[in-house]
């Protein structure tokens, strides 16, 4: 049988404060049985003094149930922080025409080695928003007994159901327990005099919820009233931000009134971001009071109240160089990153459209929707395009972003800026005809005359300027009589030719007429492509020239041996011109 240990008048002596005259138990439970913490709430076993209901004792969503014999066991106590859903709570209304004046909550409370370390006892009287007593919970496995002082003017002439809160926080694991093992409500339960007998109580905390900026917006909360009599009251806020616009007076009978609450453009309101937080007295002002807690006498309710006032939240996309690519072919795949500034409490949330996006050149890739809701919030986004022309490209795909839809929102759109350099691709052609083939005839020439030569040119003909791709000869596959008719061209001779008759690459042929006599040929496949670096640059020797080279040894008359000479200085000095 557990030991019940009482020691409200010894704490009340020692804060100084006297106890109520008749303060006596009025609500108790030993707490016995399988599990009790598995119920909630659990009342088997309690007792309730005669004008008086109890609740018994529950628990909060955020605390849950946990298995222990002859005691009111919870875990999940698991935040660093006060969590306004785990605690244990008890309900205590007093009957009509009753009041009650609290002095103490006593008993013996456990926590596990892994528990919670700190607690603090709260009321509905001010929407839970201040301690009555707070501190820390020691033991480890075996009962402790606690003495909490009720004895506070807000606690007493108490004629409306009020509901205690002990919240429990600062466990190292999640499965740490803390339990009830038994408790006691020490009161004074008194009758109430006639009169006026009317008792306001207020709501629940009240939020204007997420705010723009210098916005004014508006919300309503009621007040309730009990007791025949009429009554006048006062809504007055406890701190500048919010106005309060009530008609100030309570019809008789059970009543529930309006009051309606203004956000201010000031600097406790919507003039500065963050988090905000106000109060609003409710003061009961009948002339008269039939007793303690009725009437003027009635305890003013505390109506908290707060808001988040945000701004504009901003997205950036890093700039995308997407290099060098030849018309009409894709750029490879570059990334951007999409990034933001401000925090929750300060910022809008947006989301950033995972479709795609394009200017009818670039692409940004569709990805994942992402919502931006934090300073460290960024995603990746692949960006790639085509060109149709040549030349310095640069532009901006915009992205798609919503915000949360508040009054006031004017959502920040973000873009992706680009850099890109387009070539038309290369082309490669013979200088003398601007052709793809080429013959040089060396016609008939006298056997034992010696080497003979004929010179053109190879060159990347030009189509736009400065963005025109450079040239490359990748091989050269020569067939025929080559020991006879031959050419100076190898394999890799030139790269990344710049384009323009200009910049043509000189070859000479030769022919060998001491040969025997006869006719001989010789064919050159040359091969080429776009310089390298180049995105969508041609394959290796995807563009071709042939050249065909041809001659005869013999024993020519001399006239034709003169035009021969002749037409071969003729094509020499047409070469210099074009150069």
């Amino acid at each position: 049988m557990k030991l019940k240990v009482r020691y409200a008048l010894a704490a009340l002596a020692a804060l100084g404060l006297a106890a109520p005259a008749s303060a006596a138990v009025v609500h108790s439970n030993p707490i016995t049985g399988s599990n009790p913490g598995l119920v909630s709430p659990y009342t088997t076993g309690q007792t309730v003094a005669a004008n008086l209901s109890a609740s018994g004792i529950g628990h909060g969503a955020g605390a849950t149930g946990s298995s222990a014999n002859d005691r009111y066991a919870a875990n999940s106590w698991n935040s660093a922080s006060l969590d306004n859903t785990a605690y244990f709570d008890w309900t205590l209304t007093p009957s009509s025409g009753f009041s009650i004046d609290f002095a103490s909550l006593t008993g013996n409370w456990q926590r596990s080695s892994t528990g919670p370390s700190s607690y603090s006892l709260r009321s509905s009287l001010d929407g839970y928003g201040a301690d009555l007593v707070a501190g820390s919970i020691g033991g480890s496995g075996t009962a402790e007994a606690f003495n909490l002082s009720l004895a506070s003017a807000t606690l007493n002439s108490v004629v409306a159901p009020i509901t205690f809160r002990l919240y429990a926080w600062g466990t190292t694991n999640a499965a740490g327990t803390f339990s009830i093992n038994d408790f006691s409500f020490d009161a004074a339960i008194a009758a109430v005099a006639t009169g006026n007998n009317s008792v306001i109580t207020g709501p629940v905390p009240q939020s204007f919820g997420r705010v723009m900026v210098g916005q004014t917006p508006s919300i309503n909360f009621n007040l309730s009233k009990i007791g025949s009599d009429a009554t006048t009251y006062a809504a007055t806020p406890n701190n500048s931000g919010v106005v309060v616009t009530a008609d100030g007076a309570i019809a008789s009978g059970s009543q529930s009134e309006n009051v309606s609450l203004q956000l201010q453009n000031n600097a406790n309101g919507s003039a500065s971001t963050g988090l905000k937080a106000f109060s609003v007295a409710v003061d009961n002002l009948a002339a008269t009071s039939a007793a303690a807690g009725q009437g003027s006498a009635d305890p003013n309710d505390a109506v908290a109240v707060s808001a988040t006032v945000v701004a504009n939240r901003v997205l950036a996309a890093s700039q995308v160089d997407l290099g060098s690519v030849i018309v009409g072919a894709a750029t490879p795949s570059q990334l951007t990153t999409v990034t933001t500034t401000g925090d929750d409490n300060n910022n809008t949330r947006v989301t950033l459209d995972g479709g795609s996006a394009t200017d009818g050149f670039v692409t940004v890739a569709a990805a994942a929707t992402q919502l931006f809701d934090d300073s460290a919030d960024s995603t990746p986004r692949g960006v790639a395009g085509t060109f149709a022309t040549a030349g310095a490209k640069s532009g901006s795909v915009a992205l798609a972003v919503t915000g949360e839809g508040l009054a006031g929102e004017a959502v920040q759109g973000t873009a992706v800026d680009y850099v890109a350099t387009a070539f038309d691709p290369s082309a490669a052609a013979f200088l003398s005809n601007a052709g793809t083939t080429l013959t040089l005839d060396f016609g008939t020439l006298l056997q034992g005359s010696g080497v003979h030569a004929l010179g053109d040119a190879i060159y990347n003909a030009l189509q736009t300027l400065d963005y025109t791709a450079g040239l490359d000869l990748d091989s050269v596959l020569g067939s025929g009589d080559q020991s006879v008719l031959s050419a100076d061209l190898v394999s890799g001779a030139f790269t990344n030719r710049a384009a323009g008759q200009a910049n043509a690459f000189d070859f000479l042929a030769s022919f060998d007429a001491n040969a025997p006599l006869g006719t001989y040929s010789t064919t050159y496949t040359l091969g080429f492509s776009d310089a390298d670096g180049i995105a969508g640059a041609s394959s290796f020797g995807a563009q071709q020239l042939t050249l065909q080279l041809t001659g005869t040894v013999g024993v020519p008359e001399p006239s034709t041996f003169v035009m021969g000479l002749a037409g071969c200085v003729a094509l020499l000095r047409c070469r210099r011109m074009l150069a």
